[in-house]
């Protein structure tokens, strides 16, 4: 069931119900002044009948009626959105002719559409809406205007002021929403109920912003530009801006970012040479600062950023569940689910008659494994950042009776990716991807061209078979000084077949 939206289909035939509840919470997005800002949006139901409320962060609520034909959501043009005790304006829509003027059309309805997604809806308008002071012939414009229900994190915290720093003069508690749009890079929208913010997160646990990375507020008269930033008690006990402006904090149980500063908005306007040279200067916007901030995901994880391996020589990766975990948490193997790198599915009862690592036939064995999807999957897919290979196998199963298809795609820090198909039965299979720079790193790719497999091992190989020899000796025929096992152990004697190294060759024993 939507969030936005409750279907009312029982008692229709005896009342002439409303067929959407549109009452709830929104984020807004729009372009304001050439850079995106945001706004909670409230809306009130009554049948079809809607009243917006802080439509664009205005203070005024304004009136509009749904079609539930159409789905389209009508606002009567004119309307009070926003007074204060000097000015007075009211929501419009224009367009723009061919001398780039602004035609402010007074009589026609403000229509938003609704578009239905698998979990939230948007409505969304293609017009241009400003919000007008007639008596001046001044307004704010305002395009690209949707508002959404999605929203998976809630901010909340204190609100101080500079003047009294230990007073707590308010709180925060919105909603937001939070995208992860690079590795350890999240945005989030609606923060402070107005702007963007990007938090860059890191392994050690930590977070931090990068101050200047996007504005949050314009001021026009004086070309100035706002970001968030740190604040200290100064030595006249009140809040001041310090050098490091950006924004610190802690990361617990990858879920919830707890800021270690208190923040307020900051510009440094002293390079501005657009700006009277009068104004430039370091400035703050308003005595408000915020501490105690947390923003906590309402499902899911931040994602840290991923490390690289460095692969040992032959080394043998059994890819359980056990061990992804492990290696999930050193952060060099992971999932590609944005919400949750580490949430894989482990196969138990999968067979092979190939044994990983010396790829020996075997009678049908069950190898755990971890579930693999086609391509377009990405949050089933597995991945792994690997340095030091010269070549790489890997090895798979059908999860079925047919045969299915594996995909290895390996792509380099610089150059062309290579990627192999792998078919397999219920009995598995392996292939060996070689030529590869062993000074380059790796991020390798699993996953299927359509059914289910099981990915049950992959070997780093420091050449492209990983085999010098095969022998049918034992240990003791072998004039060696020395004889190990492929996690780098010295043994006495072989008394199991499989791959060893010896006098610095690798050698299949069977």
């Amino acid at each position: 069931m939507k969030k936005f939206f409750t279907l009312l289909v029982f008692m229709s035939t005896l009342v002439s119900a409303s067929a959407l509840e549109l009452a709830g919470t929104y984020i807004m997005s729009y372009y304001r002044n050439s850079f995106y800002q945001y706004a909670t949006l409230n809306i009130e139901a009554d049948g079809n009948n809607v009243t917006i409320n802080n439509l664009f962060g205005c203070n005024k609520p304004i009136t509009g009626t749904y079609d539930e034909t159409t789905k389209q959501l009508s606002i009567p043009a004119g309307q009070l959105i926003n007074e204060t005790s000097t000015v007075k304006r009211y929501l419009y829509s224009y367009t723009i002719d061919e001398s780039s003027n602004r035609i402010t059309d007074y009589e026609s309805n403000i229509v938003f559409s609704v578009a239905e997604g698998s979990s939230y809806n948007t409505f969304s308008t293609e017009q241009n809406l400003v919000a007008l002071n007639e008596e001046s012939g001044t307004g704010n414009r305002y395009t690209t205007v949707r508002y959404r229900n999605y929203q998976n994190a809630t901010i909340q915290g204190d609100i101080i002021s500079n003047q009294s720093p230990y007073d707590v003069t308010g709180t925060d508690n919105y909603p937001v929403y939070v995208d992860m749009i690079a590795e350890g890079k999240y945005l989030i929208r609606n923060f402070d109920q107005r702007a963007r913010l990007y938090i860059y997160t890191h392994r050690d646990g930590t977070f931090s912003t990068e101050y200047e990375d996007y504005p949050a507020i314009y001021s026009s008269t004086l070309s100035n530009y706002y970001y968030p930033g740190s604040f200290v008690i100064g030595n006249n006990n009140k809040y001041t801006i310090i050098s490091d402006k950006n924004i610190y904090g802690e990361i617990s149980n990858k879920q919830t970012l707890t800021f270690n500063s208190v923040w307020g908005y900051i510009c440094d306007n002293r390079e501005n040479t657009k700006a009277e040279e009068a104004y430039r200067n370091l400035y703050y916007y308003s005595s408000d600062l915020h501490k105690n901030t947390t923003i906590t995901l309402n499902a899911g994880k931040f994602n840290l950023p991923h490390t690289t391996h460095e692969a040992a020589s032959d080394e043998l990766v059994l890819t359980t569940k056990a061990n992804f975990d492990a290696y999930n948490e050193e952060g060099w193997m992971w999932n590609g689910d944005t919400n949750d790198d580490a949430s894989v599915s482990e196969i138990t009862n999968k067979k092979t008659t190939i044994e990983p690592g010396t790829d020996a036939t075997i009678k049908s064995t069950v190898y755990a494994g971890l579930n693999i999807k086609n391509h377009g999957n990405l949050k089933k897919n597995v991945y792994m950042r690997v340095k030091g290979l010269n070549g790489l196998k890997f090895y798979v199963t059908s999860n079925g009776s047919d045969t299915r298809t594996a995909i290895i795609t390996l792509t380099p820090t610089e150059g062309t990716p290579v990627t192999k198909e792998l078919p397999s039965t219920g009995s598995g299979a392996y292939d060996t991807v070689d030529g590869l720079n062993h000074d380059t790193t790796y991020d390798i790719e699993f996953c299927t061209t359509e059914k289910d497999m099981t990915l049950y091992a992959v070997q780093f190989l420091a050449s492209a078979t990983g085999i010098d020899e095969v022998s049918n000796n034992t240990s003791e025929n072998i004039a060696s000084p020395a004889i190990y096992d492929l996690q780098g152990r010295r043994i006495e004697n072989i008394t199991t077949p499989g791959l060893y190294i010896t006098n610095g060759k690798k050698i299949l024993f069977k």
